[in-house]
This record gives C-alpha cells, structure tokens and sequence, in this order.
C-alpha cells in the first residue's frame, strides 16, 4: 500500500477522515486516534502517527466488536420489554433444565422467589401430565440446537395453576448447547392444544 491514496485502499467516509487526520499529524507531528465508519458498514479504530520521513496510520478492524455492542443494546432492549410485560417471562435454564436465572413476572406467577427457584430443575413446576413433554422438547432444543414450542400447566407454590406457552431456544458457547431461554406466555386453557403443536 505504500505509495497508494488513501481514496484508492480506503472507502469514504472512511478515507476522507484519514486524508483530514494523516494531514493535520503532518502538520502537528502529534498522534491522534479515532473511529470511523465506512458505508458498507465497517468500522475501524484508526491511530496515525508522525514518521521521520512523513506519517504512518495503524487501522484496527472493529467491524465484529461494533456488531456484537449493537446486538448487545438490542437483547438489553428485549430484556427490558419483556421484564415490563406482565403476561410474559423469560427464564434461563443450564443444560440439566435447572433454573439459573428468574424474572419478577414468573416469581409472581409461581409463587416463588428468584432465590427458592435458582438451582432447582424447571420440569419440576410443571404438571406431571404435562412435564413429559417439556422434558422431551427441552432435550431436543439441546441437543439439535434448533428452537422449539410447547405449552403445559405451571403449578404455583400455592397449588395454583398457570396455564403457560413456551418457546424453548437453545443458549450456544461454541457450538455447544450450554443452557436454554425459555420464554414464557400466560395463555387460556383453549389455546393450550394449538400451541402445544
């Protein structure tokens, strides 16, 4: 690349803002740093610094990390909507189906607190005619890897019961299934068939 324009190895707005920076550490002979973003949507952390002979620029590539913080914001943002739904509830299983982690909503639909819940198997709160069948989708979420639906009756602390939907999602480290999201909608005894299929 040595010897090229910046506008030939560099899309705008990209090379604009390098040619602005290359000339103005020319001038001050001082290193600046900076991000920027391209229209083809990479984005790339750019320090340039002087040289004897005239100034060097060192890109860092922050395509993937930009990605990942935007899917970030976007799964907090989902959080935060489903905490604020009180017909919903997205509960975090490990790979045994045990409870690692409980919202409000789901707390006050079993009766239950988020500390007597961690730790304990989820198909225990499910009605024994239903538990079967969570237990088998959950076993094929795991280990296919694929989503799946289901639907049971949740039997509360009290005795009392909550006829539920889920959608049952895989929780993936490396390819391995290291847990489940299921999320969790209260729904009438006559939707339960259609949505158990």
């Amino acid at each position: 690349m040595i010897g090229r324009l910046v506008y030939d190895v560099l899309p705008d707005p990209m090379a604009a803002m390098l040619a602005e920076r290359l000339a103005r550490v020319l001038r001050a002979r001082r290193p600046e740093t900076f991000e920027c973003s391209a229209f083809d949507g990479r984005h790339a952390s750019i320090r340039v610094f002087p040289l004897p002979s005239g100034a060097g620029a060192l890109l860092h590539n922050m395509t993937e990390q930009h990605v990942l913080r935007r899917e970030r914001e976007v799964h907090a943002a989902i959080g935060a909507a489903l905490r604020g739904h009180e017909e919903i509830a997205a509960v975090q299983l490990d790979a045994h189906g045990r409870i690692e982690s409980v919202p409000e909503a789901f707390a006050r639909w079993s009766g239950f607190s988020g500390a007597e819940l961690a730790g304990h198997r989820f198909a225990d709160l499910i009605a024994a005619s239903d538990r079967r069948r969570f237990v088998t989708a959950l076993e094929a979420v795991l280990s296919q890897r694929t989503p799946a639906r289901t639907g049971f009756t949740l039997i509360g602390k009290r005795g009392d019961e909550t006829i539920a939907a889920a959608a049952i999602a895989p929780i993936l480290s490396d390819f391995v299934a290291r847990g489940a999201q299921v999320v969790l909608t209260r729904v009438c005894a006559s939707n339960l068939a259609r949505v158990a299929s």
